[in-house]
């Protein structure tokens, strides 16, 4: 079953050939620090299960439970991911729907009308995960205020 899932999870996440081929290897980064199992389950905890999903149509209630059942899955994701300081094409599709804004006399200019991005839920634990590595870096020499 785990094996199941692994190759399940990787044939949806990483359809086809990449949008642009490298001519070099990808590298890991010297000082980046190993991801800890901890840091996919905060990233988690951000994420509300009732959130649309993108083009991937995995809710994030799916990743949680993933993460309940088998943490060393979505660490095994993602840590490379990291390290290397990717960000797979594959991951960057999104969806973009338009509403109208209700209560408008006319719709016939842009302004009376938002767009809703929808982004793949595993792209939005890995955006999370390094957002949180970042805001940590940038607050110990004073660029950001304190939480």
């Amino acid at each position: 079953m785990p094996l199941e899932l692994n190759k399940a999870l990787l044939n949806h996440l990483f359809l086809g050939k990449p949008a642009r081929s490298f001519d070099t290897m990808l590298l890991p980064f010297k000082n980046c620090p190993a991801l800890a199992t901890h840091e996919v389950g905060r990233a988690l905890a951000r994420s509300s299960p009732s959130s649309a999903p993108g083009p991937d149509m995995t809710p994030n209630s799916v990743w949680k439970r993933i993460e309940r059942v088998a943490p060393h899955l979505m660490h095994d994701f993602i840590a490379p991911l990291v390290v290397h300081g990717f960000h797979p094409p594959s991951l960057k599709r999104a969806d973009g729907i338009v509403l109208d804004k209700p209560g408008k006399l006319s719709y016939d200019s842009r302004s009376s009308f938002h767009v809703i991005v929808l982004l793949q839920t595993f792209s939005k634990i890995l955006d999370r995960i390094m957002n949180l590595r970042l805001s940590c870096v940038a607050r110990l020499p004073g660029l950001l205020d304190p939480p």
